[in-house]
């Protein structure tokens, strides 16, 4: 095993994955740390795509604690379009 081996054990509930489109002049990695910054339950950011100002982007929410319902994922997503607006 190497040294800087870093493990993350398995949560016991399910990811919630989302879609979403931020419009920004910004580059892609300030809109992704922008975007992690939004709450500790992101946990992957994936960059899908770009059309001219639109950046698409993979964003999964998890808790190692509950599930996760709708609602608090939807607070999150008005929290990132908050930044960004």
């Amino acid at each position: 095993i190497r040294e800087n081996f870093v493990y993350k054990p398995i949560s016991d509930f399910p990811e919630v994955v989302e879609q979403m489109t931020i419009s920004s002049k910004l580059e892609i990695g300030d809109i992704i740390e922008k975007i992690q910054s939004a709450g500790k339950l992101i946990n992957k950011i994936t960059y899908t795509g770009s059309f001219q100002d639109n950046h698409s982007f993979k964003i999964t929410f998890s808790s190692p604690e509950k599930n996760l319902i709708q609602s608090e994922v939807n607070e999150i997503k008005k929290t990132i379009q908050g930044l960004f607006s």
